[in-house]
């Protein structure tokens, strides 16, 4: 598994457009998960860069923090850009501690969220990027796996 930092130092250029993809301004990226009986779940969130690694922010009463913590496997896909472009990292979530907030919400890139008291920050480890990028004709397919996921 790997952070943001070390996923963008292996391949700077999917890193970049998947930065672009997932800013707030081009839409929400979507969150999968599979809940306790197995199900598929599909989440809007609005996932953030800090101290190097790819985060999200959740309400401590969503099905998402449930989601996670039973089951820290997650697929988040960005919006899909300007001509059916696509992004995509698959991993595993991690509760961060509390004490960590302050300093990651200070230090927040990508996107800004607000994070109230007792919602949840979930540090999304990354296993593998996906893209797709359609020029004309076929799309071209980019993959990245991290070296523990290799």
């Amino acid at each position: 598994m790997a952070t943001w930092a070390e996923f963008a130092a292996d391949q700077p250029e999917l890193a970049q457009y998947g930065w672009e993809l997932l800013r707030e301004d081009v839409g929400y990226a979507y969150l999968a998960t599979v809940t306790c009986d197995a199900l598929p779940r599909v989440h809007p969130v609005l996932p953030f860069v800090s101290d190097g690694r790819l985060m999200i922010s959740v309400v401590a009463s969503s099905p998402k923090v449930a989601d996670l913590r039973e089951r820290p496997h997650y697929m988040l896909h960005a919006t899909v850009g300007d001509n059916d472009t696509e992004f995509a990292v698959r991993g595993r979530a991690t509760k961060v501690p509390v004490e960590e907030h302050p300093r990651l919400l200070d230090e927040q890139e990508l996107n800004t969220v607000d994070v109230h008291e007792g919602d949840v920050i979930f540090e999304l480890g990354i296993d593998r990027a996906d893209a797709a990028i359609w020029d004309d004709g076929a799309p071209h397919r980019q993959t990245w796996r991290a070296p523990s996921a290799r």
